[in-house]
């Protein structure tokens, strides 16, 4: 080894042994104290989660169930609202990592440069930040309280555990109904006016398609995918109980009347308008009768109900 392989190496050690001084936690602090002052899960009244790109969701204490805030009280999972507070309560200081605010980046627990940003209020209007950042392992996440300058190392919760969309939080299912309980279809959009009716059994389906002219004839393909949709129909977020103007329910892109049976056998039915196209997020404004809130949808979820047209529905070379 030449001289200068070996101050290189010598270089090589002295920073990796100034890594593991950096970052090698501190032995615990005894006995560990709560981060967030010892608060519990049920004084927390509200929180949000931001990630950064600017994402942000906001959820609200309601009652003894949680709601997104600003959509009229939609329904947020108050289950796994509770389970990742109680966790989060749970985080002690001891495990530090790094005492540098030059550390922060690089941990991503920087009030500028975080995976997520925490927000909290308890039930006497004190608020508290967190920042989370990234993980070591499999088990232990790095996490800072705003205003310190200690990052500390949780196994209690991850940034996984904290969403940055609403999806995250709630139950997306839209529409649901299931597809052996359908009984007719009606399709409406700028292209013109459809019906499909089942005339076979909920266990041998037998969709036909009214008003074909001579030589048409009916694939029902490109209809019972639509049908497949409708057994599950997701929604992206959530916007309140109240119609806009910007939702153009005036002007639909499409209504799709679906005719069914409940559970008891009772008939039903379910209207589904599609508005107008969002083109910021790519989504749809959408409505259905079975709901009090309007919602937003991705655009391709809903572009066939929109756009399809009689001879999407026709056999190609049926007339000849």
């Amino acid at each position: 080894m030449n001289r200068t392989q070996q101050i290189l190496t010598g270089v090589l050690i002295v920073q990796i042994i100034l890594a593991v001084v950096t970052l090698w936690p501190e032995p615990a602090k005894e006995p560990g104290v709560a981060l967030l002052g010892g608060i519990t899960a049920d004084q927390i009244t509200s929180f949000s989660v931001a990630d950064n790109t600017g994402s942000v969701v906001t959820l609200e204490r309601s009652g003894d169930t949680w709601v997104i805030s600003g959509t009229d009280d939609f329904p947020a999972n108050s289950e796994t609202v509770t389970k990742v507070l109680e966790d989060l309560v749970l985080v002690k200081t001891g495990r530090t990592v790094a005492t540098s605010p030059d550390s922060f980046a690089r941990l991503q627990v920087a009030d500028d440069d975080f995976l997520r940003r925490i927000w909290l209020k308890d039930d006497q209007g004190k608020e508290y930040t967190l920042y989370l950042g990234s993980t070591v392992g499999t088990s232990a996440t790095h996490v800072r309280l705003s205003g310190s300058d200690e990052t500390l190392l949780t196994d209690k919760v991850t940034t996984y555990d904290f969403g940055n969309s609403v999806r995250s939080w709630i139950n997306p299912t839209y529409v649901e109904v299931p597809r052996a309980q359908m009984t007719k279809m009606t399709l409406q959009n700028s292209t013109g006016t459809y019906e499909f009716t089942n005339e076979g059994t909920s266990e041998e389906e037998n969709w036909v398609m009214a008003g074909l002219n001579s030589g048409e004839v009916f694939n029902p393909n490109n209809m019972v995918s639509m049908l497949t949709r409708l057994t599950n129909l997701q929604m992206t977020v959530p916007l309140g109980k109240t119609e806009k103007p910007e939702y153009g329910m005036d002007e639909p892109s499409a209504i799709v009347t679906l005719d069914y049976t409940d559970d008891a056998g009772t008939a039903q039915q379910l209207v589904l308008t599609v508005g107008a196209l969002d083109e910021t997020d790519g989504t749809y404004y959408v409505h259905a009768s079975t709901s009090e809130y309007y919602v937003k949808i991705q655009s391709y979820t809903m572009t066939d109900f929109v756009e399809r047209s009689k001879e999407i529905f026709l056999k190609a070379d049926a007339a000849k």
